[in-house]
């Protein structure tokens, strides 16, 4: 079974040339995911975006998008289809306090009602348009026993893939990713689904394989950002040399 390897959106970090030097010095990620872009309700958004997304079309990438209702994103997605991406993400994970006040983001999961009918416009635009939705969540605001809930709503719809990030919005990035409702997760979920949460080494990857030998693709934020080589080592190549660290570091 081929693993499928993702490095997480990181705000403020995994920028453009972040994902360009990355890509030609650590190869072994096969995808990008963008910091979201947060458009307006008109599907407007600044011109620093645009650069980031069309600096360099060599690396695999795909842009995510934090918005609060459907038109914002059907707006921005069909702008982004229009530069050649076939696949855009909906962020419901990031557990930012302000982001969460806005009803963005994780804050999306505390109305799974609401949710749906958000679900429901992008879906059927996204269907019209040609172009393929992947949601990345976490399991829930208070509790991952939220998710139960949140995921009959994603399973009412075609997603691409459903990364999930298996905290809830209240732990952060505190504390063990919650495997066992992960498993729960993969087993009903009707799309395929990423593992996301605390990942760090080879070691790591095998523990989460070891329980949940379906999944056969993960994601990595915190774990690639402190170690760039990581994805090469999950794939069986050397560790980090100091050298190289330094020259990506100056670069």
């Amino acid at each position: 079974m081929k693993t499928t390897l993702m490095f997480a959106p990181m705000e403020g970090i995994t920028f453009a040339r972040f994902r360009e030097l990355h890509y030609s010095m650590f190869p072994g990620a096969d995808e990008y995911y963008t910091p979201f872009i947060a458009p307006d309700s008109r599907g407007s958004f600044r011109a620093k975006y645009l650069k980031e997304l069309t600096a360099d079309s060599a690396v695999p990438t795909i842009p995510q998008l934090l918005v609060n209702n459907a038109e914002a994103f059907n707006l921005t997605a069909d702008k982004l289809q229009d530069l050649g991406f076939s696949e855009i993400n909906l962020n419901a994970g990031c557990p930012s306090g302000t982001v969460l006040s806005k009803h963005k983001g994780a804050g999306m999961l505390a109305d799974p009602a609401g949710l749906d009918r958000t679900l429901e416009s992008i879906f059927d635009h996204a269907a019209r348009r040609g172009y393929r939705v992947s949601i990345k969540t976490r399991m829930g605001v208070h509790s991952t026993e939220e998710f139960p809930a949140i995921l009959e709503v994603y399973n009412r719809y075609p997603l691409s893939r459903l990364i999930v990030h298996a905290r809830c919005r209240d732990a952060f990035y505190q504390g063990e990713a919650d495997l066992k409702g992960f498993l729960s997760a993969a087993a009903g979920s009707r799309c395929p689904v990423v593992y996301n949460g605390n990942i760090f080494s080879p070691e790591d990857l095998q523990h989460v394989q070891e329980l949940a030998p379906e999944t056969d693709a993960f994601m990595l934020g915190r774990g690639a950002v402190s170690n760039p080589a990581v994805f090469r080592q999950l794939r069986g190549g050397e560790p980090l040399r100091r050298s190289e660290l330094k020259e990506f570091h100056d670069r």
